[in-house]
């Protein structure tokens, strides 16, 4: 990465001579992401060396790990679920279509809603990063106890969104409660945080959800899911930086015929 990095301040300071593509009228120049943080200023200050690999590692790497425990802990809650599977499936086909070579468009991917309601419910039960970290800038009170500035302060959307005074039967596959139009159940917008809250939340998560639901509907258009394994027990759960299982998750696929 550093490498990239001195590479790309080099073809800046050399002030290439622009490609007959950006030279085309009209045409509006398509930028790298590591070219686009070269040029970045913040308080009219380049971005430093570091600066830059930390925002590359972001963006690059943080959705990687993430999205994968999120797909995995989906395929349990469904595979241990199977009304939630079928009415996935069917309402992926009915809006996708009977042909499984249709591409998942993003117009299509936004007509999936109870798959979205999956989703959310899976990321309650097992968000990817189980522990948030902040750090109080000024002394500050909470509930009558004075937060001292440059306390560090764990925040964990694991626990909260377990707790049963914030989600009834908490430990329960229960997709329907974040369905804004029909539920009664009114949650607290920060009592579910799997991708964080207020300006220091995740900037990918439009993104993530959008991976999350083309890769499953890709997948449940073609095969059904089984787990393999005793499903009358929760899978131990490991609170790393990625939230995983102590024992791998094993699945069983069969291709669907219709």
């Amino acid at each position: 990465m550093e490498e990239l990095i001195r590479e790309g301040l080099a073809r800046r300071a050399a002030k290439m001579t622009p490609t007959k593509d950006d030279a085309d009228v009209g045409a509006k120049r398509k930028m790298a992401f590591l070219d686009i943080l070269l040029q970045s200023t913040v308080d009219e200050r380049p971005l430093s060396n570091l600066d830059i690999r930390e925002e590359v590692d972001t963006f690059m790497f943080e959705g990687h790990d993430t999205t994968s425990s999120a797909l995995m802990f989906f395929f349990y809650n469904i595979a241990t679920h199977p009304e939630a599977q079928k009415k996935c499936f069917e309402e992926i086909r009915s809006v996708v279509g009977n042909d499984k070579s249709t591409p998942v468009s993003y117009e299509l991917l936004n007509q999936l809603h109870y798959v979205d309601l999956c989703v959310k419910e899976t990321l309650r039960m097992y968000p990817s990063v189980p522990l948030l970290g902040r750090k109080v800038l000024e002394d500050c009170e909470i509930n009558g106890k004075l937060i001292p500035a440059g306390t560090n302060i764990g925040i964990s959307p694991l626990y909260l969104g377990r707790r049963e005074e914030l989600f009834s039967e908490p430990n329960s596959f229960k997709p329907e409660r974040f369905d804004v139009v029909t539920t009664a159940e009114k949650l607290n917008p920060y009592a579910y945080i799997p991708f964080s809250a207020g300006p220091r939340n995740c900037i990918g998560q439009k993104f993530a959800m959008l991976e999350i639901k083309a890769i499953v509907a890709n997948v449940l258009r073609h095969y059904e899911v089984d787990f393999v394994g005793d499903s009358s027990e929760p899978p131990v759960l490991i609170a790393e930086l990625i939230l995983r299982t102590k024992d791998p998750l094993m699945f069983k696929v069969r291709e669907r015929v219709y």
